[in-house]
């Protein structure tokens, strides 16, 4: 009894050991992983300073967003950090360590790529709708998710609410995207509801989707338009109140045609 109590305990420390001995590789590597500032000057170095409206910055992965913009944050718009998503964005550069991949190009072939130290720029260009309208006039930054998102609120107070925005002939393209989330940190961890969002076209519903604390930014079904002046209107309405009803509801929206 008194081996077999030995043997576990030897068993128990070798295994104590391997462990710490993986713990410490395993700082080591994220210590080598980890980009120097003239790794992050070069990377700069290697991205035009005058990027077009239609160009986008990314990183990988999304912790390092705050470290890229010290080195980068100067070719990033307020509205491109506060995008409603990259689609619009004929070109991407996308800046990444440790082999990770940005969700905006995860996928697509590269058309050019470059190696500063532990750090990867990738190029991408690829075929992107042109924008016939959008909310921008209208937006204001909000915060969903702990992202920035530029949208407009639909404030909801009671169980029975119901916001609306409503856009006169606005100049619809081919399809028509909208997104939402829940605005706001504070209101977040204070709420219990849902919210339903339905997108409009001319009377007619095009398309429908829910936004919960845990829902992040949520996209509606992309919905198919007719080209020409149309009313567009955003409707936000309780779907599920449970408790006190609080909801911010963030909207972005963008029609789009195919470019010639």
């Amino acid at each position: 009894m008194t081996t077999l109590r030995h043997a576990r305990a030897r068993l128990a420390a070798a295994g104590l050991v391997l462990l710490a001995g993986w713990e410490v590789a395993v700082l080591v590597a994220a210590r080598r992983s980890e980009p120097l500032p003239e790794d992050w000057k070069a990377a700069a170095a290697a991205i035009p300073a005058s990027s077009a409206n239609d160009a986008l910055i990314v990183f990988a992965p999304r912790w390092i967003d705050p470290v890229g913009r010290l080195w980068l944050g100067d070719r990033i718009s307020i509205g491109q950090a506060a995008r409603m998503d990259a689609v619009r964005y004929r070109e991407i550069w996308e800046v990444s360590i440790r082999g990770a991949s940005a969700p905006e190009v995860r996928g697509e072939p590269a058309i050019s790529e470059q190696n500063f130290g532990s750090i990867r720029v990738r190029r991408f260009v690829r075929d992107a709708p042109a924008v016939t309208w959008d909310l921008a006039n209208e937006s204001r930054i909000c915060e969903v998710d702990f992202e920035p998102r530029r949208g407009v609120l639909l404030e909801l107070g009671h169980a029975y609410a119901q916001a609306r925005r409503v856009f006169r002939q606005v100049n619809l393209g081919t399809q028509l995207q909208v997104y939402a989330g829940l605005a706001g940190y504070r209101t977040r961890s204070e709420n219990r509801s849902t919210a339903a969002i339905q997108a409009m076209v001319d009377g007619r519903e095009i398309a429908r989707g829910f936004a919960g604390n845990d829902s992040g930014w949520v996209a509606l079904p992309m919905a198919e338009t007719l080209p020409g002046p149309h009313d567009v209107e955003i409707v936000a309405r309780v779907q599920d109140p449970r408790g006190p009803v609080h909801l911010s509801v963030c909207v972005a929206a963008e029609a789009r045609t195919r470019r010639r």
